[in-house]
């Protein structure tokens, strides 16, 4: 199940940024916190995918009532 969700959807990543050092040089990268470490994109894909499916077979049980 999972290797058919990453084949539709992809690899969720969540928005990574710059960790810097007290003398400012970049140390690595972490996630960001909170609702900006989300990838919205990828969950509006995963938002819409689930409302063509849900449009597709409510308009399919209309059509065979």
């Amino acid at each position: 199940m999972k290797d058919l969700i990453v084949t539709i959807f992809g690899i969720y990543e969540p928005v990574t940024t710059a960790v810097y050092d007290a003398s400012g040089a970049v140390v690595g990268q972490a996630v960001a916190s909170g609702v900006a470490g989300v990838d919205w994109p990828y969950l509006a894909g995963i938002l819409l995918f689930a409302l063509v499916l849900y449009s597709f077979f409510r308009l399919l049980g209309m059509v065979l009532k």
